[in-house]
């Protein structure tokens, strides 16, 4: 920059030297504004340093911050997803509940009513086998040792068909 200066200076001085002594302190003043400048130019120059390094230390830590707020978010979603899922999955099973009770109940309903269709089956064909045991049994001989041994044969028949009704039953529901 001095170099700069003295060449000015020089042509300045060659070209004018009437007036040498007011042009002398012109450059003189010219020559110490410029390093003023010059020495304000440097500490702009050092503050200007000190103001980037502090952003690029505010950017790290801006970058961390935002690193920072994007896994919470993710946390946060992710825990309302988690908690969407089971509220899914709670309204799910109490719906398959209900659907299973209402299967239980209609299939309950059913086994009742086919129980009761063979039990009144079965209720007439033993009070029919029984009237006509009887009336051949009048015609015959001793009537009380017969209608003992039939009553008894009867009953017999009753519970060997109403256990073989159960077992059929438990076998439909899968506990045999």
């Amino acid at each position: 920059m001095e170099v700069i200066i003295d060449k000015l200076a020089q042509r300045m001085n060659g070209s004018e030297k009437n007036n040498t002594p007011s042009r002398d302190s012109r450059y003189d003043d010219i020559l110490r504004d410029m390093r003023k400048l010059n020495l304000k130019n440097l500490e702009s120059a050092d503050r200007l340093s000190e103001i980037v390094s502090r952003n690029e230390d505010s950017s790290i830590k801006l970058g961390e911050l935002v690193d920072m707020g994007i896994e919470n978010n993710l946390r946060k979603s992710e825990e309302l997803s988690k908690q969407q899922v089971q509220e899914i999955l709670d309204g799910t099973a109490e719906l398959v509940h209900n659907e299973n009770v209402k299967v239980y109940c209609n299939i309950k309903q059913n086994m009742k009513n086919e129980l009761d269709t063979l039990k009144s089956d079965i209720t007439c064909k033993i009070k029919d086998a029984i009237d006509s045991s009887t009336s051949v049994a009048e015609e015959k001989a001793p009537v009380k040792q017969k209608n003992t041994f039939l009553n008894v044969m009867s009953i017999l028949i009753f519970i060997g068909v109403l256990a073989d009704i159960a077992l059929r039953v438990l076998e439909i529901l899968g506990i045999l």
